[in-house]
C-alpha cells in the first residue's frame, strides 16, 4: 500500500497529525583534528611522506558490496546507502551503524537481509526498506530507533523480531504502516510509537509488551485499521493519540496494566464504526 493511499484514507480532522518532514539528503562530511604543537605536525608530515615514499594507499572513502541476486550498495563511514537495485539476500557488516535513509526503497526483489553477530547497528533511517520484498526480520539488540516509513508498504513481511536485550526505544511514524505483520513483541525499552506506525497492518492481530515497558506514548492512528483483536495497554502509557484504534473492527478487548499512569486518551481513539467507546 503506497504511502499516499495510507493518508488519503484519514478524515480531514486528524490531517495534521499525517504530515511528515521528509530528510534531507545523507551529507557525508569530514573533520581532521589539529595536531598538538610542532611535535604532532612533525609526526603526521613524516607519516605522509612515509606513507607516500612506501606506496601505502589510502583507505578509501566509500566501499561497493553485492547482493546475492544482483545490484549493490554503498558503505561508507559505516552507513549504508544506494541499495536501490538489490535483489536477492543481504548481508550487513557488523561494523555499520546506520541503514540510511532510502537505503532500499522499492526493492521488490529483496528478499533476506541478515546483519552480522555482534552488530554495531544503531539507526534504520526513514524509509529504509519501505516497499521492499522482506518477508522477515531481526533486528539487532543494538538499534535504538526506528525510522519514519523504515517498513512501510511491505506486504509480504509477516514476522519482525527483536534480538534479546534490544536497546529500542522508538519506533517512528508509519513505520510498519501495510506491511503483512500478523504479530508483534514490542521490546520494554521502547518509550515511544508513532503516528500511523502500524496503520492498515489488517493481518496484525497480536501485539505484546515484554514484562516492565517504558512505553511513554502511543501516536495517532498507530493500530488504526489493524487486525488486533485484544490489547493489554502498559502501566507506563501515559498517552493515547487520536484515533489510535480507530477501525479496529476485531478489537473486543482493552486492558490496562495494574497501576496504569495513563492520563490522556484521544479523540476517536477506539472509534470502530462510528461507536465510540473511548
Amino acid at each position: 500500500m503506497s504511502r499516499i493511499a495510507i493518508r488519503s484514507l484519514f478524515p480531514v480532522s486528524r490531517a495534521s497529525s499525517l504530515r511528515r518532514v521528509w530528510p534531507a539528503q545523507l551529507r557525508l562530511t569530514g573533520a581532521r583534528q589539529p595536531a598538538a604543537g610542532a611535535l604532532g605536525a612533525a609526526v603526521i608530515a613524516l607519516t605522509v611522506v612515509a606513507a607516500v615514499t612506501l606506496g601505502v594507499p589510502a583507505a578509501p572513502a566509500w566501499a561497493t558490496t553485492s547482493c546475492s541476486g544482483g545490484g549493490s550498495f554503498t558503505i561508507s563511514s559505516d552507513v549504508v546507502s544506494a541499495g536501490s537495485s538489490c535483489t536477492g539476500a543481504v548481508t550487513i557488516p557488523k561494523s555499520v551503524t546506520s541503514i540510511g535513509d532510502f537505503a532500499f526503497t522499492g526493492t521488490s526483489g529483496l528478499t533476506s537481509v541478515t546483519f552480522e553477530e555482534d552488530s554495531a547497528l544503531q539507526t534504520i533511517g526513514s524509509d529504509a526498506f519501505a516497499g521492499s520484498g522482506l518477508t522477515s526480520i531481526e533486528i539487532p539488540k543494538s538499534v535504538t530507533s526506528i525510522g519514519n516509513g523504515a517498513f512501510s508498504g511491505t506486504s509480504g513481511l509477516t514476522s519482525v523480531t527483536f534480538e534479546a536485550d534490544s536497546a529500542l526505544q522508538t519506533i517512528g511514524s508509519d513505520a510498519f504502516a501495510g506491511s503483512g505483520l500478523t504479530s508483534i513483541v514490542i521490546p520494554k525499552s521502547v518509550t515511544s510509537i508513532g503516528d500511523i506506525a502500524f496503520f492498515g497492518t489488517s493481518g496484525l492481530t497480536s501485539v505484546t509488551f515484554e514484562t516492565d515497558s517504558a512505553l511513554q506514548t502511543i501516536g495517532s492512528d498507530a493500530f488504526a485499521s489493524s487486525g488486533l483483536e485484544s490489547i493489554e495497554i502498559p502501566k507506563s502509557v501515559t498517552s493515547i493519540g487520536n484515533g489510535a484504534f480507530d477501525g479496529t473492527s476485531g478489537l473486543t478487548s482493552v486492558t490496562f496494566e495494574a497501576g496504569s499512569a495513563l492520563q490522556t486518551i484521544g479523540i476517536d481513539a477506539f472509534d470502530v464504526f462510528g461507536f465510540d467507546v473511548d
